[in-house]
């Protein structure tokens, strides 16, 4: 049974080793892409291990009125997002650095299935939880969603970071009020996808 200490030193590892696979892959192949798409599988592989080894195994079992759950977590996110991208481009500012988009498989598998495995498990599990414990929900919630967002600082312009902070608030509301990561990943990957269209719209203007 993981202790809040061991959980954290879990984060720790996950996040450090998604640095490391990436920076590695950057180095030797000079290829972007593929090096946030190793970085950010490593990361999921490897939480997803050590969760379906511990207590944590269970906020992997869907929640009662998944459906449900999903809209009231990706609709507030979404219409945060939409709003920075119009605010984005009315003040000049683009909603995305200037990433590959190619190959698209890559990029999608990427952005649809393991950082939103990956990042939830971390953030919201890992990192979450144990805060809850030090800290009192409201303090592992603004902490944690900290985390979050300065994790996307090398995807997202500075000025929407706080964007990010509050999908974040959102996203870990719904584990303390549900038990379950399912609607927060479902999410993600409703926000990314979202994310997805939006790079490839602003690629091929």
């Amino acid at each position: 049974m993981f202790l809040g200490n061991i959980a954290l030193l879990v984060a720790a590892a996950s996040l450090s080793l998604t640095f490391i696979v990436s920076t590695l892959t950057l180095v030797l192949t000079r290829r972007m892409l593929l090096a946030a798409s190793l970085g950010s599988a490593s990361m999921a592989v490897f939480a997803l291990a050590l969760a379906l080894g511990s207590e944590y195994s269970s906020m992997l079992k869907p929640c009662d009125n998944l459906p449900l759950r999903i809209l009231l977590v990706s609709t507030p996110s979404l219409l945060l997002v939409l709003l920075s991208e119009y605010l984005a481009a009315r003040g000049g500012v683009e909603s995305t650095l200037p990433l590959p988009t190619r190959p698209l498989p890559l990029l999608a598998l990427t952005l649809l299935l393991f950082a939103p495995l990956g990042e939830e498990l971390v953030f919201r599990a890992f990192l979450l939880i144990p805060l809850i414990g030090l800290l009192g929900n409201l303090w592992a919630l603004i902490v944690s969603s900290v985390v979050f967002s300065l994790l996307h600082m090398s995807t997202m312009p500075k000025p929407l970071l706080p964007v990010i902070f509050a999908v974040g608030l959102v996203m870990g509301a719904s584990v303390i009020a549900w038990g379950s990561l399912i609607p927060s990943m479902v999410s993600h990957s409703i926000l990314n996808l979202q994310g997805l269209l939006t790079l490839w719209r602003y690629r091929h203007d």
